[in-house]
């Protein structure tokens, strides 16, 4: 009974590279003919040619858009094999034939299992792949990324409001390091896990976070003020001020598109973990 096909692997979380059944780097540039590859591994709905032209080869001609697809898409047949698409137009590619770490990822997500995720986590989606003469593409790719990264840091700071709220602090350090890690432009991600420090009275823990957040958002003024205010608060509860007397989960701006029920619920218990009660 014959085996699986052999499968190249695309990787996009971290710098985009693409390998050979083998591991060994395909030597695919990163040019269009990658763009094309990783447009067909993500897209919701298979393009037609004539969208992938579009987006793609937008300041061309129609034919000459068409031709420079064609050109790429023989180049991937080289590149990967013939069966690598299961249609032609519109195009589909041959899953069983090509790994994708980005969407084994959403697919650990969909099933909860953000362990799994963190495994294949090796930085933000498509680090150094830009075409800057095609827009639309870029606009795509940086809504693929921002998506990606809400999702995941949601989950993972969610998973760290849930172990702070049944007091198990350590636990709640770890995934809310992890969602700093996979979403550090985001300044709530800083400021929550400073708050759970605080609220562990390990100041300095606390101070590190936010210094870490000062030079991350050094130029951005309203992000420095509320970094400026925790520090105070920080200050006041060193000297013994009682957490009570600032605003019970200031820390906790959490963004959970369609979670904000289930949200509320752990921040409600969280604070009467902290308050004693």
């Amino acid at each position: 009974m014959p085996g699986p096909p052999p499968r190249h692997r695309l990787h996009l979380l971290g710098p985009v590279r693409l390998l050979d059944p083998e591991g060994k780097d395909a030597g695919l540039p990163l040019t269009k003919s990658l763009a094309v590859l990783l447009y067909l591994a993500l897209a919701s709905t298979p393009p037609t040619r004539d969208e992938l032209a579009t987006l793609l080869w937008p300041g061309s001609a129609p034919g000459r858009a068409r031709a420079s697809l064609r050109q790429a898409l023989f180049q991937l047949r080289q590149q990967l094999g013939e069966p690598i698409f299961e249609r032609d137009d519109p195009v589909v590619l041959a899953h069983d034939r090509l790994e994708v770490d980005l969407v084994e990822l959403r697919n650990d997500l969909a099933a909860g299992d953000l362990s799994s995720a963190l495994d294949r986590w090796e930085g933000a989606p498509f680090e150094g792949f830009h075409l800057p003469e095609v827009p639309e593409f870029e606009r795509w790719l940086a809504a693929t990324r921002r998506d990606l990264e809400d999702r995941f840091g949601t989950e993972l700071a969610l998973e760290g409001a849930r172990h702070r709220s049944e007091g198990r602090l350590e636990e709640a350090f770890l995934w809310l390091r992890h969602a700093r890690r996979v979403q550090p432009e985001l300044l709530t991600r800083h400021l929550d896990l400073a708050d759970a420090y605080l609220e562990a009275r390990e100041f300095e823990e606390a101070a590190a976070a936010l210094r870490g957040a000062r030079l991350r958002f050094d130029e951005d003024p309203g992000a420095l003020a509320r970094i400026q205010e925790f520090e105070g608060r920080i200050e006041a509860v060193r000297r013994g001020l009682p957490l009570t007397s600032f605003d019970a989960g200031a820390g906790l701006r959490l963004e959970f598109t369609g979670r904000t029920e289930e949200f509320s619920l752990l921040a409600r218990r969280w604070r009467r973990v902290r308050d004693g009660a």
